[in-house]
């Protein structure tokens, strides 16, 4: 009877986290599109606007039209769909293995404190492989089409403009997956210090690989597509995708292991010290190419 009761737990939770994964799919669509998004597109009221000062309301109005406009370009229903299936899509596959594995979930909840700056690798790591080429930052400067020609005659530069666009897409971006984050140490009974260990990776590792993203987004930008999934097939699509996927998890097992190791060796506060040490150098170069140098040599290209 004990192994038929296994199974039928083990069946149970396949049955609870595959409805739980559609229900959180269903909420983060219906919330980023009818709440988050409306927050946003819907203008300041008069009683808001008349308690400022008018060269306040001037500059403050025009960043917040383009800061609607641009989430306004992330209404459609293709494009939410796709962007949230395949930010879930690395969380499904890294808690495939724990559904039936209630021993390896309470030995990941008893993890001493020492063990958090784990926490902050596996999240950077977890952050950077949901960012792909079906991410939102991903195709965000081609989702403006022709009206990019218009914004560029705005008394605005266009560096201004896209540092503006790419801040708008990231935020809505690091929400989704804040909010997976926080359901997988629900999940996984996590205590707080390393929930928020996990979380702040997952920000850093999404922010990181957007930086490349919209970077590429602009070297392939496409401003006549007529389908919005065509956007998602630049530069290798869905191959590219699963490529990044797979190649960041064994790349990821290898450094969370080694990681693993150090704290168990050398320490939590050393190894999580020299690890902090090399993401902020890794982070530096990678932010110092895409978000310095890039612009500074590609701004002044024409757009076609």
């Amino acid at each position: 009877m004990v192994p038929r009761r296994g199974h039928q737990s083990a069946v149970a939770g396949k049955r609870w986290l595959i409805g739980s994964l559609v229900i959180l799919v269903a909420v983060l669509a219906w919330g980023t599109d009818r709440w988050l998004l409306n927050q946003f597109l819907v203008g300041p009221t008069r009683s808001t606007m008349v308690t400022r000062k008018p060269h306040q309301v001037v500059q403050r109005s025009f960043r917040q039209r383009l800061v609607r406009y641009n989430l306004g370009l992330l209404q459609s229903p293709t494009l939410l769909l796709q962007a949230v299936s395949m930010t879930l899509l690395p969380f499904i596959m890294m808690g495939a293995g724990l559904l039936t594995d209630s021993h390896s979930r309470a030995a990941i909840a008893a993890l001493p404190i020492r063990f958090s700056g784990l926490f902050l690798v596996v999240g950077v790591l977890a952050g950077a492989i949901t960012v792909n080429s079906s991410s939102l930052v991903s195709v965000s400067i081609s989702l403006d089409r022709a009206n990019l020609e218009y914004i560029l005659a705005m008394p605005i530069s266009l560096k201004r403009y896209l540092r503006i666009k790419f801040w708008t897409v990231y935020g809505v971006q690091a929400l989704m997956v804040a909010v997976l984050a926080v359901a997988v140490a629900v999940f996984l009974q996590l205590p707080v210090w390393h929930t928020a260990a996990l979380i702040a990776g997952l920000l850093v590792g999404v922010y990181l690989m957007s930086v490349v993203y919209f970077a590429r987004d602009w070297r392939l930008r496409d401003l006549d597509w007529s389908n919005v999934t065509t956007l998602f097939n630049r530069g290798g699509g869905n191959f590219l995708t699963f490529a990044v996927i797979f190649g960041g998890y064994i790349i990821g097992a290898i450094v969370v292991f080694m990681d693993y190791m150090a704290i168990s060796v050398m320490g939590g506060l050393v190894a999580t010290g020299l690890v902090l040490l090399v993401l902020l150098a890794v982070g530096a170069l990678v932010v110092w190419w895409f978000d310095w140098h890039y612009w500074s040599a590609h701004l002044t290209e024409n757009l076609h």
